[in-house]
């Protein structure tokens, strides 16, 4: 039985293609929301304010608002590209690592535990960051 007709060939090449898809899928969806959220702040504001306002008052005030709208899609941006390597990463490795177990390069016994540890630590790092926006037990701090 040659190579290429062999389970694990196929089987590895599938699961390069997977996690391959999973991450363009993510950098496509990153990449149409931050155009689209871009887009909607710039019709939505900007064009409103400097079209139909012309009094110097109302457009430093607008100018102002521009700029905490535009910092606050910025950290939005920052903050789901840092999560995107994040995934990136752990996608990366587990391929590997899957592809290293389904053609007997290395052990179950060292792959499974190096694993885990990469699903904790992404599972671990999306939970932190989720718990950091809610609310402490005696409600938002005034």
């Amino acid at each position: 039985m040659s190579f290429l007709e062999s389970q694990e060939f196929w089987l590895s090449i599938a699961v390069i293609i997977g996690g391959g898809g999973a991450i363009w899928a993510a950098y496509k969806f990153g990449k149409s929301l931050s155009e689209r959220e871009l887009s909607h702040w710039f019709h939505e504001y900007w064009v409103y304010w400097f079209d139909k306002n012309s009094n110097q008052h109302d457009r430093k005030q607008a100018l102002q608002e521009f700029s905490e709208i535009y910092r606050g899609y910025l950290r939005e941006r920052n903050d789901f590209w840092e999560k995107y390597g994040q995934i990136t990463v752990s996608v990366v490795i587990i391929v590997v690592l899957t592809v290293l177990l389904l053609t007997k390069t290395i052990s179950p016994e060292a792959g499974l535990p190096i694993l885990s540890a990469v699903g904790g630590f992404a599972i671990a790092k999306t939970a932190n960051v989720s718990n950091q926006n809610r609310p402490g037990p005696g409600g938002p701090q005034e």
